[in-house]
């Protein structure tokens, strides 16, 4: 290396603004050094001594290199992986590297950086004392501070094997470079003697690297046999992918934004406030019986509450909101909470309230400027706008979602956090420090008071996360967690999910609220501390959740069960099939049709016209044949049905005519709802039936291969249609089933696991329209779907059921339902499905050992990027996202997004953000054998791996088309496997 070439200021990076000079490497080691303790809440001095329990650890009584005793503490550590990070940067090559000076035929691995460092940090912190887990964490750490983290012994091993048998180095001949120049070797002494605290020289260093003691010393740790030939991970320390993930995401975060030059002001979040939600509930009671009940209001007689008399059931819901309130904090020594309540008791709010009560014991406990995050999860992104809702109304949060007090994060919106008079983000690609938007990086590490996100963005974060995903991993200290709906996770996940659990509690020191009208075994099952928030004030002392019962020996949950019981369950005989003596047959959809057509009749005692009926199948191609059958059966009787969809339809092509923005949908439900013969009244602002209404019959089509546009309009018109006394038949998948408020008279469940019959059930009678317990819900198995492609015989294809659920979930579920009926018949009451059935379904579950124990086999083997590949949501088929037009407005949007992407690739994303209402999620097989036209959105080859994986679809490819009234889209094949896709 030609030392003539090389300047003597020793730096980390060129800036843009030359006035300004270069950032000299120290400046920058010192600045990630101390953002990494920040961000990370690593403790130090008294505070881990105080929190030295589960979640710190200490290495007492270990003697540093000068024979003293010394005790080292997280931060130590941390700043010390943050010190060295970037200490392969003192290599001449580098030097000339970032300056552009580096020869065109000198060898490239010669500038990379991180393995050096890596190495240094693992010998520096030995030499402090540091326990082996936090060693081999700082080694992995700074080793991927600019990817994904790896396999790791498999990483280290070879890593370690190319430095010894110099087929694959680069970091022994840095060392020789940095040896032989002296500007380099000063600043190597500087920051190793920083970074120990004067503990570690840059000789001692080299002596153990070139001596091969540093190099064998690590290849022990990760290797098998005696020789240690091969790599390993047998004699890796316990939970090591915890404090690698930590330590690796501070510094990663601290990193960009130390190299982003993001103010620290701007990284702390900003908190909603519980007051405003009590200020919004107050003015709900104004008038109530319970207004002055105070905290008493918790202990009320339960069986005193008149369901069908809102003021009655509100009291009700701010008792069980008061207890939680009450016991929350109390959460703060614990670790898992569980929050169950039946649907229509104001879960949402009740949760929202512990998760702030408790947010706030915890900021208070440890002694935080700002108090931690609050993480509001949920099962799927269509589930997520009502939530949404209530933090973005101005009556009760009023909070802006690109703030930095609340941030909503999934797949289909632009996530975003501007803390001052930004207007958009800048340009550039997102992969390199200096080019990341300070609103999305923000945005995309969750710098906000409440985050509402998705079980997917939470927990595939934590499971071997890409560089992107594991930004926002610093958040999750001191954290607050609610998972609304934990029993929909996959049940193949469910020892993951602990085992992460478990990290998120023990490392972050995070609290988890399991909050569900279906409470599963997923966390009472597991090793955790666990407690009910609605515990009675007698029994705090207890944690079990089965003992917070009240005087009469029933729990608060059992009572508030009894007290709003909506349904009565149907267990059809169709339902016999799926049991082990395999009797009964499955049920034709004709003969469904029959009886749902049959019951949006109006019976004696209820008004004249009609009612509504929901029908929940399991796949969308069974969804599509029991549309056509209500269809075919309605029009046998005389009445052919008005489908929704198609009246939407031609109200959208009349009303999009502005491309720059998308049509409002609550004005095309209205429109819709008028072209259906309903009137709205002016006063109330409700609707009503007119005389058009006289004799129609309506039919609705409902799934997840609609856009989110559309899925919002039906929602809307069919809120409408199922309270309105009108003969109307709701057909949907599982997509409706959770957080959808809609209420109809009757519901039939195709046989699912009986969390989803009860999600079922969720959506009828909600509000006690037909009054207490005259909602019926039926449980029934239908029979298998013809396709054309199906890869079955005929004799030989499956129900519906049996293509998205576990053959032994469906048995257990069957059997159980026929066990539980009461002596006089096949129904069975809502209170002893959800407290004897469902407990008893849960305990089945476990007893089979679905979950898949590879994924926490990665875990403990730190084997992040195996772990990374495998995916929380239903990975059994692989999807893309088609932009669907159906209007001509919507093809213009499309061509100007595309038009967006030629000229500048920023603007192509800003629009394709502002076009996600019209996205919709098919599988890969589809587009790769059903949809060969079509085209990127940015319209790069479809082979080009750099393009986006989004695909616009105009409906005049001639391949595959959007129906809406047919089930969303479909492809040209009609059906075939992937019609069974559920949801």
């Amino acid at each position: 290396m030609n030392a003539d070439r090389l300047s003597d200021e020793i730096i980390s990076r060129r800036r843009e603004d030359e006035d300004r000079g270069d950032e000299l490497l120290v400046d920058h080691a010192v600045e990630v050094a101390d953002r990494t303790v920040w961000l990370g809440r690593f403790e130090t001095g008294a505070s881990q001594r105080a929190n030295s329990g589960r979640n710190a650890e200490i290495s007492n009584g270990n003697k540093n290199s000068t024979g003293e005793n010394k005790e080292l503490f997280q931060a130590d550590i941390a700043r010390c992986v943050g010190w060295l990070h970037d200490f392969g940067k003192v290599a001449p090559a580098f030097q000339l590297y970032v300056r552009d000076e580096y020869p065109q035929n000198g060898r490239q691995r010669y500038t990379y950086h991180a393995r050096l460092g890596a190495f240094a940090a693992y010998y520096a912190l030995g030499k402090m004392g540091a326990s082996e887990r936090d060693r081999l964490a700082a080694w992995g750490a700074i080793l991927r501070h600019h990817g994904r983290l790896p396999d790791f012994a498999e990483a280290t091993f070879q890593a370690v094997n190319g430095e010894q048998n110099q087929e694959g180095h680069w970091a022994g001949p840095q060392i020789e470079q940095v040896q032989a120049y002296g500007p380099s070797r000063d600043v190597a002494a500087t920051l190793l003697e920083k970074a120990s605290g004067g503990i570690v020289s840059w000789d001692g260093f080299v002596d153990a690297f070139e001596s091969g003691t540093l190099l064998e010393e690590l290849r022990r740790e990760v290797s098998t046999g005696s020789k240690a030939l091969k790599p390993g991970s047998e004699q890796l320390p316990t939970d090591l992918y915890d404090r690698i993930t930590r330590l690796w995401s501070s510094l990663t975060f601290a990193d960009k934004t130390a190299a982003g030059e993001v103010e620290r002001a701007k990284l702390e979040p900003r908190t909603l406030e519980l007051d405003r939600l009590e200020s919004h509930i107050e003015s709900l009671q104004d008038g109530s019986d319970y207004e002055d009940e105070g905290d008493d209001n918790r202990d009320i007689d339960v069986g005193d509450i008149d369901p069908t008399d809102e003021a009655s059931l509100n009291v009700l819901r701010e008792a069980a909101r008061q207890r939680v309130r009450a016991n929350a904090p109390e959460l703060a020594d614990s670790e898992v909470g569980t929050l169950t309540l039946p649907t229509g008791l104001g879960k949402t709010f009740t949760g929202i309230t512990g998760a702030f009560e408790l947010r706030d014991t915890l900021a208070d406990q440890h002694d935080r400027d700002t108090k931690p995050t609050v993480v509001y999860a949920l099962p799927y992104t269509s589930i997520i706008e009502q939530t949404r809702d209530i933090f973005e109304d101005e009556d009760i949060f009023d909070a802006d979602p690109r703030s930095n007090a609340f941030t909503v994060h999934h797949y289909l919106v632009e996530t975003v956090t501007y803390t001052d008079a930004e207007t958009d983000p800048e340009s550039g690609n997102g992969e390199k420090d200096v080019n990341w938007s300070k609103a999305e990086l923000l945005g995309e590490s969750w710098r906000s008071g409440v985050v509402l996100t998705t079980f997917v963005q939470l927990f595939e974060s934590l499971a071997g996360p890409t560089n992107g995903q594991g930004l926002k991993l610093p958040a999750l200290r001191d954290a607050v967690i609610v998972l609304d709906e934990p029993q929909a996770l996959p049940k193949r996940w469910w020892d993951a999910i602990r085992r992460l659990t478990r990290l998120l509690i023990d490392e972050y020191d995070a609290r988890v609220i399991s909050m569900t009208a279906t409470q599963p075994t997923l966390f009472t099952e597991g090793d955790f501390d666990t407690r009910s928030l609605l515990a009675s004030n007698a029994d705090k002392s207890e944690t079990a959740p089965s003992a917070h019962a009240l005087g009469d020996g029933r729990s608060f949950e059992r009572q508030a069960s009894e007290a709003v019981a909506r349904v009565r369950y149907d267990i059809h005989e169709s339902v016999e099939t799926a049991t082990s003596n395999s009797g009964g047959t499955p049920l034709s959809h004709e003969a469904a049709a029959s009886e749902i057509v049959d019951a949006t009749r109006s019976s004696s005692g209820e008004p004249a016209n009609g009612r509504s009926v929901l029908a929940v199948c399991n796949t969308i191609g069974s969804s599509r044949e029991l549309t056509d059958c209500i269809e075919n059966e309605f029009l046998s009787n005389g009445h052919p049905a008005t489908h929704v969809g198609e009246t939407y339809e031609n109200v959208l092509r009349e009303v999009d005519m502005d491309t720059d923005e998308l049509p409002d949908h609550e004005a095309l439900a209205a429109r819709t709802l008028r072209e259906l013969g309903f009137e709205r009244n002016i006063d109330s602002d409700e609707w009503y039936s007119t005389s058009d209404c006289s004799g129609r019959r309506y039919v609705a089509t409902f799934n997840s291969r609609y856009r989110p546009l559309d899925r919002r309009v039906l929602i809307a018109v069919a809120d409408v249609l199922s309270t309105a006394n009108v003969p109307f038949a709701f057909v949907s998948t599982q997509a409706i089933e959770a957080g959808v408020d809609i209420s109809f008279a009757r519901a039939y469940r195709d046989i699912a696991p009986l969390d989803s019959v009860v999600q079922t059930a969720g959506r009828c009678n909600r509000s006690f329209e037909w009054g207490p317990e005259n909602g019926k819900v039926t449980v029934w198995m239908l029979d298998p779907v013809e396709d054309d492609e199906s890869e079955d015989d005929a004799q030989d294809r499956k129900p519906p059921s049996e293509y998205v659920y576990d053959g032994n979930l469906l048995q257990d579920a069957a059997e159980i339902l026929f066990d539980c009926r009461e002596s006089e018949g096949v129904t069975l009451s809502s209170v002893t499905l959800e407290h004897e059935a469902i407990p008893r379904y849960f305990e089945a579950i476990e007893s089979h050992s679905l979950s898949t124990e590879k994924l926490v086999e990665c875990i403990d083997a730190s084997n992040a990027e195996e772990l990374g590949r495998r995916s929380l949501i239903d990975d059994s088929y692989e999807t893309v996202d088609l932009l669907v037009a159906v209007t001509e407005t919507d093809e213009q949007r499309l061509d100007d997004l595309g038009d967006a992407f030629q000229q500048h690739a920023s603007e192509g994303f800003s629009q394709l953000a502002d076009l996600a209402d019209l996205r919709v999620s098919i599988p890969v097989r589809d587009l790769e054998e059903s949809l060969p036209t079509h085209v990127t959105a940015d319209r790069s080859a479809r082979t080009d791996s750099d393009g986006i994986d989004v695909f616009v679809h105009y409906g005049t490819e001639g391949y595959g088309a959007y129906k809406l009234d047919g089930g969303g889209f479909v492809a040209d094949d009609g059906g075939g496997p992937s019609s069974r896709i559920h949801r």
